[in-house]
């Protein structure tokens, strides 16, 4: 025999239902803001890793240009370099040193410009209240090397090149510039012209391009030029090598009064030219 168990339903006060809905509400709002205020965080945080690392990095790049920007001007605003030096150290650890060597190339490089001004002796010419151009002048090293050893000429170097240009005129600012080619410029005459180094450029057509300079300097000067190269060596170079006798047969051939000087360094030459 079944026992019934008498039970009653009683309704949920209307009042109570709403206190309910409330609560669900208020519990799924605050998981939200919850999670709103975590990923708010995290991207937070991300964005000031992202700051600190822009701020070391943009330290790092100013420590690298600090660092050239004094190396520059300690090679190239006096005419001598100053000692090592070591600078500023940032907060993340980065700084520069700047540092400054004689290299044995300068060595190398005056004793070319002493060999070009024998000139003077082939010439039987004065530098006193001479005009002189520097073909491929560079940062003005020519005339540097002029005013050690004279005081009385007047001087003008010409490049391609106007960045280097600029430090050659912050060097040397009583010197004369000028920007471009000489092969495509209507140029003054100048007694003597010179050029140091620039052959030693490799180009599409290097022979072409030493006899078309060479005429140009001729046609330009009043009293002759010099000029120097790399001679031809065994095996592959980096630099334009030229044969000697290829070169000093061309200007004896074109100009006449032509003379050559190889015994000064190895595989190098000068060549003299005179009107």
């Amino acid at each position: 025999m079944k026992t019934s168990i008498p039970y009653t339903l009683y309704p949920i006060p209307s009042g109570r239902r709403s206190g309910q809905i409330m609560l669900v509400t208020v519990l799924v709002l605050s998981s939200t803001m919850v999670v709103a205020t975590a990923i708010a965080g995290l991207a937070m945080r991300q964005q000031i890793r992202n700051a600190a690392e822009a701020v070391n990095s943009a330290e790092s790049i100013f420590a690298a240009e600090s660092g050239l920007e004094h190396q520059l001007s300690l090679s190239y605003g006096s005419e001598e370099c100053g000692t090592p030096t070591e600078e500023a150290t940032f907060s993340n650890g980065a700084r520069y040193e700047a540092t400054c060597e004689v290299e044995i190339d300068s060595v190398l490089q005056e004793k070319r410009f002493e060999i070009m001004l024998k000139i003077l002796d082939f010439s039987k010419k004065p530098m006193k209240g001479m005009s002189v151009l520097d073909v491929g002048c560079g940062f003005g090293d020519f005339y540097s090397y002029l005013n050690q050893q004279f005081r009385d000429f007047n001087y003008t170097g010409i490049d391609i090149n106007p960045d280097i240009l600029a430090i050659a005129g912050l060097r040397h600012k009583k010197a004369r510039f000028i920007h471009g080619d000489i092969l495509n410029l209507n140029l003054d005459k100048y007694d003597f012209i010179f050029c140091s180094g620039l052959f030693a450029t490799k180009l599409e057509d290097n022979e072409q391009f030493i006899q078309d300079m060479i005429t140009k300097m001729y046609e330009l000067c009043n009293i002759g030029i010099a000029f120097n190269f790399l001679q031809k060596t065994k095996g592959y170079s980096e630099l334009a090598e030229y044969d000697k006798s290829v070169i000093l047969k061309f200007c004896k051939e074109k100009f006449k009064k032509a003379k050559l000087l190889s015994d000064y360094i190895q595989d190098d030459a000068t060549i003299f030219i005179l009107k």
